[in-house]
Protein backbone atom coordinates (compact mmCIF):
# COMPACT_ATOMS: atom_id res chain seq x y z
CA UNK A 1 0.00 0.00 0.00
CA UNK A 2 1.28 3.47 -0.96
CA UNK A 3 2.50 5.53 2.09
CA UNK A 4 1.72 9.21 3.11
CA UNK A 5 5.29 10.56 3.75
CA UNK A 6 5.86 13.95 4.37
CA UNK A 7 8.54 14.90 2.00
CA UNK A 8 8.41 18.74 3.34
CA UNK A 9 10.27 17.84 6.70
CA UNK A 10 13.75 18.59 7.26
CA UNK A 11 15.97 15.29 6.84
CA UNK A 12 16.67 15.86 10.47
CA UNK A 13 13.20 16.42 11.62
CA UNK A 14 11.56 13.21 9.45
CA UNK A 15 9.72 10.82 11.74
CA UNK A 16 7.04 8.55 11.04
CA UNK A 17 4.65 6.87 13.43
CA UNK A 18 3.50 3.47 14.68
CA UNK A 19 -0.12 4.59 13.27
CA UNK A 20 0.76 5.47 9.68
CA UNK A 21 2.45 1.89 9.87
CA UNK A 22 0.02 -0.04 11.60
CA UNK A 23 -1.58 -1.78 8.42
CA UNK A 24 1.79 -2.29 6.66
CA UNK A 25 3.20 -4.23 9.29
CA UNK A 26 0.44 -6.39 9.98
CA UNK A 27 0.17 -7.33 6.30
CA UNK A 28 4.22 -7.81 6.67
CA UNK A 29 3.63 -9.92 9.39
CA UNK A 30 1.15 -11.89 8.13
CA UNK A 31 3.47 -12.47 5.00
CA UNK A 32 6.03 -13.76 6.38
CA UNK A 33 4.74 -16.48 9.33
CA UNK A 34 0.46 -15.69 9.03
CA UNK A 35 1.41 -14.16 12.55
CA UNK A 36 -1.12 -10.93 13.29
CA UNK A 37 0.26 -9.88 17.17
CA UNK A 38 -1.88 -6.51 18.05
CA UNK A 39 0.42 -3.76 17.12
CA UNK A 40 0.55 -1.35 20.11
CA UNK A 41 2.42 1.84 21.48
CA UNK A 42 2.74 3.36 24.76
CA UNK A 43 -0.69 4.33 24.92
CA UNK A 44 -2.68 1.39 23.94
CA UNK A 45 -0.15 -0.82 26.46
CA UNK A 46 -1.77 -1.68 29.94
CA UNK A 47 -0.21 -0.13 33.35
CA UNK A 48 2.99 -0.56 34.22
CA UNK A 49 4.93 -0.08 30.58
CA UNK A 50 7.18 2.79 29.84
CA UNK A 51 5.76 5.58 27.89
CA UNK A 52 7.68 5.53 25.39
CA UNK A 53 10.05 1.88 25.23
CA UNK A 54 13.60 2.27 24.65
CA UNK A 55 13.26 -1.20 23.01
CA UNK A 56 10.22 -3.04 21.38
CA UNK A 57 8.48 -5.40 23.52
CA UNK A 58 6.93 -8.41 23.55
CA UNK A 59 3.78 -8.70 25.77
CA UNK A 60 0.84 -11.43 26.29
CA UNK A 61 -1.17 -8.38 24.60
CA UNK A 62 0.92 -8.33 21.34
CA UNK A 63 3.79 -6.04 20.27
CA UNK A 64 4.73 -2.60 21.67
CA UNK A 65 6.53 -0.67 19.28
CA UNK A 66 7.60 3.29 19.45
CA UNK A 67 4.52 5.45 18.79
CA UNK A 68 6.95 7.38 16.87
CA UNK A 69 10.29 7.35 15.66
CA UNK A 70 12.35 10.49 13.84
CA UNK A 71 16.12 10.68 13.05
CA UNK A 72 17.52 13.20 15.09
CA UNK A 73 15.61 11.69 18.37
CA UNK A 74 17.19 8.24 17.94
CA UNK A 75 20.81 9.82 16.99
CA UNK A 76 20.37 11.21 19.87
CA UNK A 77 19.62 8.56 22.53
CA UNK A 78 21.83 6.65 20.68
CA UNK A 79 24.41 8.81 21.23
CA UNK A 80 23.78 8.75 24.66
CA UNK A 81 23.88 5.57 25.57
CA UNK A 82 27.45 4.86 24.26
CA UNK A 83 26.04 1.62 23.27
CA UNK A 84 28.27 1.68 20.07
CA UNK A 85 25.23 2.11 17.21
CA UNK A 86 25.68 5.71 16.50
CA UNK A 87 22.54 6.58 13.82
CA UNK A 88 20.07 4.74 11.53
CA UNK A 89 20.56 3.97 8.13
CA UNK A 90 19.79 7.43 6.31
CA UNK A 91 22.43 8.38 8.83
CA UNK A 92 25.21 6.61 6.97
CA UNK A 93 23.45 6.15 3.33
CA UNK A 94 24.81 9.71 2.36
CA UNK A 95 24.42 11.12 -1.26
CA UNK A 96 27.89 12.44 -2.71
CA UNK A 97 27.12 15.41 -0.97
CA UNK A 98 26.52 13.57 2.12
CA UNK A 99 23.43 14.97 2.78
CA UNK A 100 20.38 12.42 3.19
CA UNK A 101 17.45 13.14 1.64
CA UNK A 102 14.26 13.66 3.51
CA UNK A 103 12.32 10.68 1.33
CA UNK A 104 15.68 8.66 2.42
CA UNK A 105 15.26 9.23 6.27
CA UNK A 106 11.68 8.17 6.03
CA UNK A 107 12.36 5.14 4.34
CA UNK A 108 14.73 3.71 6.58
CA UNK A 109 12.38 5.22 9.49
CA UNK A 110 10.29 2.14 7.95
CA UNK A 111 12.89 -0.29 7.51
CA UNK A 112 13.37 -0.08 10.97
CA UNK A 113 10.03 -0.83 12.39
CA UNK A 114 9.47 -3.73 9.50
CA UNK A 115 13.47 -5.37 11.12
CA UNK A 116 11.77 -4.98 14.54
CA UNK A 117 8.29 -6.42 13.90
CA UNK A 118 10.01 -9.28 12.13
CA UNK A 119 12.61 -9.87 14.84
CA UNK A 120 9.86 -9.92 17.40
CA UNK A 121 7.30 -12.36 15.43
CA UNK A 122 10.36 -14.82 14.65
CA UNK A 123 10.00 -14.72 19.03
CA UNK A 124 6.33 -15.59 18.55
CA UNK A 125 7.41 -18.80 15.75
CA UNK A 126 10.56 -20.01 16.57
CA UNK A 127 10.91 -19.33 20.73
CA UNK A 128 8.85 -21.91 22.98
CA UNK A 129 11.03 -21.91 26.23
CA UNK A 130 11.34 -19.59 29.67
CA UNK A 131 13.83 -19.65 32.11
CA UNK A 132 13.51 -19.21 35.53
CA UNK A 133 15.41 -16.26 36.85
CA UNK A 134 16.43 -17.69 40.10
CA UNK A 135 20.47 -18.26 40.12
CA UNK A 136 21.21 -16.79 37.62
CA UNK A 137 23.82 -14.01 37.27
CA UNK A 138 22.45 -10.50 35.30
CA UNK A 139 25.32 -11.18 32.73
CA UNK A 140 24.02 -14.58 31.87
CA UNK A 141 20.68 -13.34 31.04
CA UNK A 142 22.14 -10.99 28.97
CA UNK A 143 24.38 -13.67 26.85
CA UNK A 144 21.02 -15.67 26.68
CA UNK A 145 19.32 -13.07 25.43
CA UNK A 146 21.86 -12.35 22.80
CA UNK A 147 22.19 -16.19 21.63
CA UNK A 148 18.22 -16.40 21.53
CA UNK A 149 18.00 -13.78 19.27
CA UNK A 150 20.89 -15.18 17.22
CA UNK A 151 19.01 -18.51 17.16
CA UNK A 152 15.32 -17.42 16.11
CA UNK A 153 17.26 -15.06 13.58
CA UNK A 154 19.23 -18.33 11.62
CA UNK A 155 15.68 -20.07 11.68
CA UNK A 156 13.74 -17.31 10.36
CA UNK A 157 16.48 -16.80 7.65
CA UNK A 158 16.65 -20.37 6.18
CA UNK A 159 13.26 -19.88 5.58
CA UNK A 160 13.56 -16.39 4.11
CA UNK A 161 16.67 -15.20 3.45
CA UNK A 162 15.96 -11.61 2.84
CA UNK A 163 15.33 -11.01 6.40
CA UNK A 164 19.28 -11.78 7.19
CA UNK A 165 19.93 -8.96 5.04
CA UNK A 166 17.48 -6.56 6.63
CA UNK A 167 18.58 -7.23 10.04
CA UNK A 168 22.61 -7.44 8.91
CA UNK A 169 22.22 -4.12 7.95
CA UNK A 170 21.58 -2.64 10.71
CA UNK A 171 24.68 -4.88 12.37
CA UNK A 172 26.81 -3.43 9.76
CA UNK A 173 25.40 -0.19 10.53
CA UNK A 174 26.13 -0.05 14.05
CA UNK A 175 29.96 -1.27 13.60
CA UNK A 176 30.72 0.98 11.22
CA UNK A 177 30.48 3.82 13.82
CA UNK A 178 31.75 2.37 16.78
CA UNK A 179 35.07 2.71 18.00
CA UNK A 180 37.50 0.24 15.94
CA UNK A 181 39.13 -0.34 19.35
CA UNK A 182 36.20 -0.49 21.99
CA UNK A 183 36.37 -3.68 24.40
CA UNK A 184 33.82 -2.43 26.89
CA UNK A 185 31.34 -5.21 27.63
CA UNK A 186 28.51 -3.85 25.80
CA UNK A 187 30.64 -3.34 22.79
CA UNK A 188 31.72 -6.69 23.08
CA UNK A 189 28.26 -7.73 23.06
CA UNK A 190 27.34 -5.72 20.45
CA UNK A 191 30.34 -7.44 18.29
CA UNK A 192 29.40 -10.80 19.44
CA UNK A 193 25.69 -10.18 18.19
CA UNK A 194 26.88 -8.81 14.93
CA UNK A 195 29.37 -12.14 14.56
CA UNK A 196 26.34 -14.53 15.01
CA UNK A 197 24.04 -12.87 12.40
CA UNK A 198 26.48 -12.55 10.00
CA UNK A 199 28.97 -15.74 9.45
CA UNK A 200 31.13 -13.32 7.33
CA UNK A 201 32.05 -11.34 9.98
CA UNK A 202 35.75 -12.41 11.49
CA UNK A 203 35.90 -10.16 14.58
CA UNK A 204 39.55 -10.07 15.82
CA UNK A 205 38.78 -10.27 19.47
CA UNK A 206 38.85 -13.52 20.87
CA UNK A 207 36.04 -13.73 23.20
CA UNK A 208 33.76 -13.05 20.35
CA UNK A 209 35.57 -15.41 17.80
CA UNK A 210 35.42 -18.00 20.81
CA UNK A 211 31.91 -17.47 21.12
CA UNK A 212 30.97 -17.53 17.18
CA UNK A 213 32.85 -20.51 17.26
CA UNK A 214 30.88 -22.44 19.75
CA UNK A 215 27.20 -21.25 18.97
CA UNK A 216 27.79 -22.65 15.48
CA UNK A 217 28.96 -26.12 17.15
CA UNK A 218 26.37 -26.57 19.32
CA UNK A 219 23.57 -25.47 16.69
CA UNK A 220 24.49 -28.20 15.30
CA UNK A 221 24.87 -30.58 17.74
CA UNK A 222 21.49 -29.50 19.61
CA UNK A 223 19.28 -29.59 16.68
CA UNK A 224 18.92 -25.78 16.65
CA UNK A 225 18.53 -25.84 21.29
CA UNK A 226 14.43 -26.95 19.87
CA UNK A 227 15.41 -29.99 21.75
CA UNK A 228 17.34 -29.10 24.19
CA UNK A 229 17.13 -25.74 25.35
CA UNK A 230 19.04 -25.82 28.75
CA UNK A 231 22.19 -26.17 26.48
CA UNK A 232 21.73 -22.95 25.19
CA UNK A 233 21.68 -21.73 29.09
CA UNK A 234 24.88 -22.98 29.25
CA UNK A 235 26.40 -21.58 26.65
CA UNK A 236 25.29 -18.39 28.33
CA UNK A 237 26.69 -19.36 31.66
CA UNK A 238 30.36 -20.46 30.10
CA UNK A 239 30.49 -17.06 28.10
CA UNK A 240 29.48 -15.01 31.31
CA UNK A 241 32.54 -17.12 33.17
CA UNK A 242 35.01 -15.46 30.89
CA UNK A 243 33.69 -11.90 30.83
CA UNK A 244 34.04 -12.47 34.72
CA UNK A 245 37.59 -13.29 34.12
CA UNK A 246 38.28 -10.44 32.21
CA UNK A 247 37.07 -7.83 34.76
CA UNK A 248 34.14 -6.44 32.07
CA UNK A 249 31.42 -5.07 34.63
CA UNK A 250 27.71 -4.78 33.39
CA UNK A 251 25.39 -2.57 34.25
CA UNK A 252 21.76 -4.28 34.27
CA UNK A 253 19.73 -1.49 34.41
CA UNK A 254 21.10 0.48 31.42
CA UNK A 255 21.88 -2.18 29.36
CA UNK A 256 19.87 -2.83 26.26
CA UNK A 257 19.93 -5.28 23.10
CA UNK A 258 21.88 -4.40 19.73
CA UNK A 259 20.84 -3.27 17.10
CA UNK A 260 18.07 -1.38 18.47
CA UNK A 261 15.53 -3.28 16.08
CA UNK A 262 15.55 -6.03 18.78
CA UNK A 263 13.44 -6.62 21.76
CA UNK A 264 14.36 -6.11 25.75
CA UNK A 265 14.11 -10.02 26.33
CA UNK A 266 12.48 -9.45 29.12
CA UNK A 267 9.66 -12.02 28.04
CA UNK A 268 12.68 -14.82 28.02
CA UNK A 269 12.38 -15.21 31.83
CA UNK A 270 9.83 -15.56 34.82
CA UNK A 271 10.39 -15.99 38.32
CA UNK A 272 10.48 -19.19 40.13
CA UNK A 273 6.81 -20.70 40.66
CA UNK A 274 5.23 -18.35 37.95
CA UNK A 275 4.13 -20.30 34.56
CA UNK A 276 6.71 -21.33 32.26
CA UNK A 277 4.79 -21.59 29.26
CA UNK A 278 5.18 -18.16 26.71
CA UNK A 279 2.62 -16.03 26.41
CA UNK A 280 1.43 -15.54 23.08
CA UNK A 281 -0.26 -12.28 22.10
CA UNK A 282 -4.53 -13.27 21.19
CA UNK A 283 -4.70 -15.31 17.40
CA UNK A 284 -6.75 -13.47 14.76
CA UNK A 285 -10.03 -14.54 13.89
CA UNK A 286 -10.64 -16.97 11.45
CA UNK A 287 -11.47 -15.73 7.76
CA UNK A 288 -15.14 -14.78 7.46
CA UNK A 289 -15.37 -17.47 4.29
CA UNK A 290 -14.49 -20.41 7.62
CA UNK A 291 -18.23 -21.37 8.73
CA UNK A 292 -16.70 -22.48 11.78
CA UNK A 293 -13.36 -22.67 14.51
CA UNK A 294 -11.10 -25.32 14.55
CA UNK A 295 -8.98 -26.61 16.95
CA UNK A 296 -6.32 -24.61 17.95
CA UNK A 297 -3.07 -26.32 18.22
CA UNK A 298 -1.08 -24.03 19.70
CA UNK A 299 -3.83 -23.25 22.63
CA UNK A 300 -3.83 -27.06 23.53
CA UNK A 301 -2.03 -28.45 26.72
CA UNK A 302 -0.06 -31.56 25.11
CA UNK A 303 0.53 -29.78 21.81
CA UNK A 304 3.94 -30.74 19.96
CA UNK A 305 5.54 -28.97 16.69
CA UNK A 306 7.28 -31.02 14.18
CA UNK A 307 8.88 -28.96 11.03
CA UNK A 308 8.47 -30.65 7.45
CA UNK A 309 9.75 -29.74 3.97
CA UNK A 310 7.36 -28.95 1.21
CA UNK A 311 7.83 -29.28 -2.63
CA UNK A 312 8.54 -25.95 -4.46
CA UNK A 313 7.95 -27.65 -8.25
CA UNK A 314 9.26 -24.10 -9.48
CA UNK A 315 12.99 -24.28 -8.29
CA UNK A 316 12.25 -28.63 -8.34
CA UNK A 317 13.50 -29.01 -4.56
CA UNK A 318 12.66 -29.03 -1.19
CA UNK A 319 12.19 -26.53 1.26
CA UNK A 320 13.86 -27.50 4.45
CA UNK A 321 11.55 -27.06 7.75
CA UNK A 322 9.43 -24.94 5.54
CA UNK A 323 5.66 -26.18 7.27
CA UNK A 324 5.03 -26.42 11.36
CA UNK A 325 2.06 -29.40 12.16
CA UNK A 326 0.61 -28.84 15.48
CA UNK A 327 -0.53 -32.55 17.39
CA UNK A 328 -2.58 -32.31 19.65
CA UNK A 329 -5.38 -34.76 20.99
CA UNK A 330 -8.79 -34.06 19.86
CA UNK A 331 -11.42 -32.42 22.06
CA UNK A 332 -14.83 -34.17 22.97
CA UNK A 333 -18.14 -33.21 22.39
CA UNK A 334 -21.27 -34.97 21.44
CA UNK A 335 -20.94 -38.84 20.40
CA UNK A 336 -21.08 -39.56 17.10
CA UNK A 337 -23.44 -42.28 16.48
CA UNK A 338 -22.02 -45.81 16.60
CA UNK A 339 -21.53 -47.13 12.98
CA UNK A 340 -23.91 -50.18 12.06
CA UNK A 341 -23.10 -53.50 13.10
CA UNK A 342 -23.91 -55.46 9.63
CA UNK A 343 -21.17 -52.52 7.92
CA UNK A 344 -18.54 -53.26 10.53
CA UNK A 345 -18.90 -57.18 9.90
CA UNK A 346 -18.64 -57.03 6.45
CA UNK A 347 -15.24 -54.80 6.64
CA UNK A 348 -14.37 -56.88 9.24
CA UNK A 349 -14.46 -60.01 6.87
CA UNK A 350 -12.60 -57.90 4.09
CA UNK A 351 -9.73 -57.00 5.92
CA UNK A 352 -9.69 -60.39 7.94
CA UNK A 353 -9.78 -63.00 5.09
CA UNK A 354 -8.19 -61.16 2.18
CA UNK A 355 -4.83 -60.76 1.92
CA UNK A 356 -4.64 -57.51 -0.72
CA UNK A 357 -1.95 -57.68 -3.61
CA UNK A 358 -0.07 -54.74 -1.82
CA UNK A 359 1.05 -56.82 0.69
CA UNK A 360 2.84 -58.51 -0.99
CA UNK A 361 5.14 -55.49 -2.16
CA UNK A 362 8.23 -56.34 0.41
CA UNK A 363 10.50 -53.67 1.83
CA UNK A 364 14.22 -54.60 1.45
CA UNK A 365 15.28 -55.39 5.22
CA UNK A 366 12.16 -58.04 4.75
CA UNK A 367 14.03 -59.51 1.85
CA UNK A 368 16.78 -62.72 2.87
CA UNK A 369 19.15 -64.22 0.63
CA UNK A 370 17.02 -67.65 1.22
CA UNK A 371 13.17 -67.85 1.31
CA UNK A 372 9.97 -68.85 0.22
CA UNK A 373 9.37 -67.17 -2.26
CA UNK A 374 11.67 -65.00 -5.03
CA UNK A 375 10.87 -61.37 -5.20
CA UNK A 376 10.77 -60.13 -8.38
CA UNK A 377 11.44 -56.42 -8.22
CA UNK A 378 14.24 -57.27 -5.96
CA UNK A 379 15.96 -60.20 -8.66
CA UNK A 380 15.93 -57.15 -11.37
CA UNK A 381 17.17 -54.81 -9.69
CA UNK A 382 20.13 -56.72 -8.50
CA UNK A 383 20.69 -58.63 -11.87
CA UNK A 384 20.89 -55.06 -13.37
CA UNK A 385 23.44 -54.17 -10.59
CA UNK A 386 25.78 -57.34 -11.82
CA UNK A 387 25.61 -56.29 -15.70
CA UNK A 388 26.47 -52.62 -14.44
CA UNK A 389 30.06 -54.59 -12.81
CA UNK A 390 28.52 -54.08 -8.97
CA UNK A 391 28.04 -56.76 -6.90
CA UNK A 392 24.29 -56.05 -6.46
CA UNK A 393 22.07 -57.02 -3.14
CA UNK A 394 21.18 -60.47 -3.75
CA UNK A 395 18.72 -60.32 -1.23
CA UNK A 396 15.67 -61.31 -2.84
CA UNK A 397 13.71 -63.62 -1.40
CA UNK A 398 10.39 -63.53 0.59
CA UNK A 399 10.35 -65.68 3.76
CA UNK A 400 5.95 -66.79 4.55
CA UNK A 401 5.30 -65.62 8.54
CA UNK A 402 1.77 -66.22 7.71
CA UNK A 403 -0.72 -63.20 7.90
CA UNK A 404 1.02 -60.16 7.57
CA UNK A 405 0.82 -57.56 10.44
CA UNK A 406 -0.63 -54.21 9.18
CA UNK A 407 -0.63 -50.92 11.04
CA UNK A 408 -3.06 -48.02 9.34
CA UNK A 409 -3.67 -44.16 9.67
CA UNK A 410 -7.02 -42.85 8.59
CA UNK A 411 -6.59 -39.20 8.12
CA UNK A 412 -9.90 -36.93 8.22
CA UNK A 413 -10.26 -33.24 6.49
CA UNK A 414 -12.71 -31.01 7.92
CA UNK A 415 -11.84 -27.98 6.47
CA UNK A 416 -13.83 -25.92 5.37
CA UNK A 417 -14.83 -27.53 2.23
CA UNK A 418 -16.31 -30.31 4.27
CA UNK A 419 -19.39 -28.60 5.31
CA UNK A 420 -21.05 -29.03 1.81
CA UNK A 421 -24.06 -30.67 2.19
CA UNK A 422 -24.39 -34.12 0.01
CA UNK A 423 -28.33 -34.06 -1.36
CA UNK A 424 -30.02 -37.44 -1.62
CA UNK A 425 -30.14 -37.99 -6.16
CA UNK A 426 -32.91 -40.39 -4.88
CA UNK A 427 -31.48 -43.35 -5.53
CA UNK A 428 -29.37 -43.37 -2.25
CA UNK A 429 -25.78 -42.48 -3.14
CA UNK A 430 -26.03 -38.98 -0.65
CA UNK A 431 -27.42 -38.89 2.67
CA UNK A 432 -28.84 -35.26 2.96
CA UNK A 433 -25.84 -34.92 5.86
CA UNK A 434 -22.34 -32.40 5.46
CA UNK A 435 -19.20 -33.96 3.77
CA UNK A 436 -17.66 -34.35 7.18
CA UNK A 437 -20.53 -36.24 8.74
CA UNK A 438 -19.76 -38.87 6.06
CA UNK A 439 -16.11 -38.25 7.13
CA UNK A 440 -16.89 -39.34 10.34
CA UNK A 441 -19.08 -41.84 9.29
CA UNK A 442 -16.52 -43.78 7.06
CA UNK A 443 -13.66 -43.34 10.00
CA UNK A 444 -16.03 -44.74 12.77
CA UNK A 445 -16.78 -47.81 10.55
CA UNK A 446 -13.22 -48.17 8.91
CA UNK A 447 -11.78 -47.85 12.52
CA UNK A 448 -14.23 -50.83 14.08
CA UNK A 449 -13.58 -52.94 11.69
CA UNK A 450 -9.90 -53.18 11.77
CA UNK A 451 -10.07 -53.67 15.82
CA UNK A 452 -12.15 -56.37 15.36
CA UNK A 453 -9.99 -57.40 11.75
CA UNK A 454 -6.64 -57.30 14.42
CA UNK A 455 -5.38 -54.20 12.58
CA UNK A 456 -3.63 -51.53 14.87
CA UNK A 457 -5.46 -48.36 13.67
CA UNK A 458 -5.11 -44.95 14.91
CA UNK A 459 -7.25 -41.36 13.37
CA UNK A 460 -6.34 -37.80 13.20
CA UNK A 461 -8.37 -34.68 11.93
CA UNK A 462 -6.76 -32.20 10.10
CA UNK A 463 -6.77 -28.56 8.42
CA UNK A 464 -4.44 -25.70 8.15
CA UNK A 465 -4.32 -22.12 8.50
CA UNK A 466 -0.93 -21.18 6.40
CA UNK A 467 2.56 -23.32 6.39
CA UNK A 468 3.12 -22.49 10.36
CA UNK A 469 -0.33 -23.75 11.44
CA UNK A 470 -1.42 -27.24 10.26
CA UNK A 471 -3.00 -28.96 12.47
CA UNK A 472 -3.62 -32.67 13.24
CA UNK A 473 -6.18 -33.44 16.07
CA UNK A 474 -5.60 -36.93 17.32
CA UNK A 475 -8.64 -38.86 17.55
CA UNK A 476 -7.69 -42.56 18.35
CA UNK A 477 -3.62 -43.84 18.47
CA UNK A 478 -2.74 -46.94 17.78
CA UNK A 479 -3.10 -48.64 21.83
CA UNK A 480 -6.72 -46.87 21.90
CA UNK A 481 -9.78 -48.87 22.05
CA UNK A 482 -12.29 -47.83 19.39
CA UNK A 483 -14.55 -46.80 22.22
CA UNK A 484 -16.81 -43.88 23.56
CA UNK A 485 -13.87 -41.67 23.71
CA UNK A 486 -13.48 -42.22 20.09
CA UNK A 487 -17.25 -41.56 19.10
CA UNK A 488 -16.61 -38.22 21.20
CA UNK A 489 -13.69 -36.96 19.51
CA UNK A 490 -15.21 -37.50 16.19
CA UNK A 491 -18.82 -35.33 17.35
CA UNK A 492 -16.40 -32.50 18.22
CA UNK A 493 -14.87 -32.01 14.96
CA UNK A 494 -16.01 -28.87 13.25
CA UNK A 495 -15.18 -27.91 9.67
CA UNK A 496 -13.03 -24.78 8.90
CA UNK A 497 -9.64 -23.42 7.48
CA UNK A 498 -7.90 -25.12 4.86
CA UNK A 499 -6.46 -27.89 3.21
CA UNK A 500 -2.13 -28.26 3.28
CA UNK A 501 -2.11 -31.80 2.46
CA UNK A 502 1.43 -32.85 1.46
CA UNK A 503 2.59 -31.34 5.45
CA UNK A 504 -0.06 -33.87 6.78
CA UNK A 505 0.75 -36.64 4.53
CA UNK A 506 4.72 -36.03 5.78
CA UNK A 507 3.66 -36.31 9.11
CA UNK A 508 1.70 -39.25 8.84
CA UNK A 509 4.60 -41.21 7.09
CA UNK A 510 6.44 -40.43 10.17
CA UNK A 511 3.91 -41.82 12.64
CA UNK A 512 3.58 -45.09 10.30
CA UNK A 513 7.59 -45.34 10.13
CA UNK A 514 7.99 -45.66 13.97
CA UNK A 515 5.85 -48.63 13.91
CA UNK A 516 6.70 -52.33 14.15
CA UNK A 517 4.43 -53.89 11.80
CA UNK A 518 5.20 -55.70 8.09
CA UNK A 519 2.48 -53.30 6.65
CA UNK A 520 1.59 -49.90 6.75
CA UNK A 521 -1.61 -48.11 5.19
CA UNK A 522 -2.76 -44.62 5.34
CA UNK A 523 -6.11 -43.60 4.39
CA UNK A 524 -7.37 -40.35 3.72
CA UNK A 525 -10.89 -39.34 4.12
CA UNK A 526 -11.12 -35.84 1.63
CA UNK A 527 -11.16 -35.00 -1.83
CA UNK A 528 -8.46 -33.20 -4.62
CA UNK A 529 -9.27 -29.64 -3.23
CA UNK A 530 -5.61 -28.55 -1.59
CA UNK A 531 -5.43 -24.92 -0.87
CA UNK A 532 -4.40 -22.65 1.84
CA UNK A 533 -4.14 -18.78 2.42
CA UNK A 534 -0.41 -18.49 2.22
CA UNK A 535 -0.81 -19.73 -1.16
CA UNK A 536 -1.31 -18.52 -4.50
CA UNK A 537 0.66 -19.93 -7.22
CA UNK A 538 -1.45 -22.17 -9.13
CA UNK A 539 -1.10 -25.80 -8.81
CA UNK A 540 1.49 -25.10 -6.42
CA UNK A 541 0.36 -27.71 -3.17
CA UNK A 542 -1.04 -30.06 -5.77
CA UNK A 543 2.83 -30.88 -7.11
CA UNK A 544 3.71 -30.84 -3.14
CA UNK A 545 1.09 -33.08 -2.68
CA UNK A 546 1.60 -35.60 -5.33
CA UNK A 547 5.55 -35.27 -4.10
CA UNK A 548 4.56 -36.45 -0.75
CA UNK A 549 2.55 -39.59 -2.00
CA UNK A 550 5.76 -40.40 -3.55
CA UNK A 551 7.72 -40.20 -0.92
CA UNK A 552 5.32 -42.51 0.75
CA UNK A 553 5.19 -44.91 -1.44
CA UNK A 554 8.82 -45.01 -2.27
CA UNK A 555 9.03 -45.53 1.73
CA UNK A 556 6.49 -48.74 1.65
CA UNK A 557 3.46 -47.03 2.91
CA UNK A 558 0.18 -47.48 0.69
CA UNK A 559 -1.88 -44.74 0.19
CA UNK A 560 -5.63 -44.83 -0.49
CA UNK A 561 -7.96 -42.04 -0.71
CA UNK A 562 -11.87 -42.16 0.00
CA UNK A 563 -13.57 -39.28 -1.15
CA UNK A 564 -17.18 -38.18 -0.46
CA UNK A 565 -17.22 -34.78 -2.65
CA UNK A 566 -18.20 -34.18 -5.85
CA UNK A 567 -14.97 -33.44 -7.26
CA UNK A 568 -14.12 -34.48 -11.12
CA UNK A 569 -12.57 -37.66 -11.64
CA UNK A 570 -10.22 -36.33 -13.77
CA UNK A 571 -8.76 -33.71 -10.84
CA UNK A 572 -8.94 -36.86 -8.56
CA UNK A 573 -7.25 -39.35 -10.82
CA UNK A 574 -4.32 -36.89 -11.35
CA UNK A 575 -4.26 -36.28 -7.24
CA UNK A 576 -4.11 -39.64 -6.03
CA UNK A 577 -3.74 -41.80 -9.24
CA UNK A 578 -6.41 -43.81 -10.86
CA UNK A 579 -6.43 -47.15 -9.10
CA UNK A 580 -5.98 -45.21 -5.63
CA UNK A 581 -9.27 -43.67 -4.79
CA UNK A 582 -13.04 -44.50 -4.42
CA UNK A 583 -16.15 -42.32 -4.53
CA UNK A 584 -18.23 -43.03 -1.36
CA UNK A 585 -21.09 -40.98 -0.74
CA UNK A 586 -23.54 -43.57 1.49
CA UNK A 587 -21.64 -45.85 4.02
CA UNK A 588 -23.54 -48.98 2.42
CA UNK A 589 -20.51 -48.21 -0.98
CA UNK A 590 -17.33 -48.50 1.43
CA UNK A 591 -16.97 -51.90 1.89
CA UNK A 592 -17.07 -52.27 -2.53
CA UNK A 593 -15.33 -49.42 -2.10
CA UNK A 594 -12.20 -51.06 0.46
CA UNK A 595 -12.34 -54.33 -1.47
CA UNK A 596 -11.57 -52.53 -5.01
CA UNK A 597 -9.01 -50.63 -3.18
CA UNK A 598 -7.20 -53.65 -1.34
CA UNK A 599 -7.20 -55.36 -4.26
CA UNK A 600 -9.37 -58.45 -3.07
Amino acid sequence: MPLAFDSSQSPQAAQVRLAELRTLLQAWLRLLWNQAPPLQTAADASAGASPLPAAPQILPSGLLLPAQLGAGQLWHKLQHERHGLHGLDTLARQDQDHHPTTDTVLVDLTRWYLAASAHAAAHLVHSRHRYDTAGVPPITQVLLGVLEDARIEQLAARELPGLQRLWCHWHAQAAARAPADDASLEALLRRLAHALADPAVEDPHPWVRKGQALFRQRMQEHHDFTQDPVALRRLASELGNELGQMRRALNPRSYRPLPLYRDDNHWLWYQSGAEKTIAQPPAPPPPRHQPGPSPNATDAPDATQTRHPEWDARIRQLRRNWCSVHTFAAAEGQPWRAPPPLLVQALTGILRNQRPHWLTLARRHDLHHEGDALQLDAAVQAGVQRRSGHDGDWRIFERQHGIASTAALVLLDHSASTATRLVSDGDGDGDGGTILDMHRQLASSLLAGMQQAGWRSAAHGFCSDGRHAVRMGCLKDFDDAVDARLQRRLGSLQSGYSTRLGAVLRHAGSLLGQRPESQRLLIVLGDAEVHDIDVHAPHYLEHDTRQALRELRQAGVRVACLCAASDATAALDRLWGMHQWRRVQHPEQLPQALRGLLGA
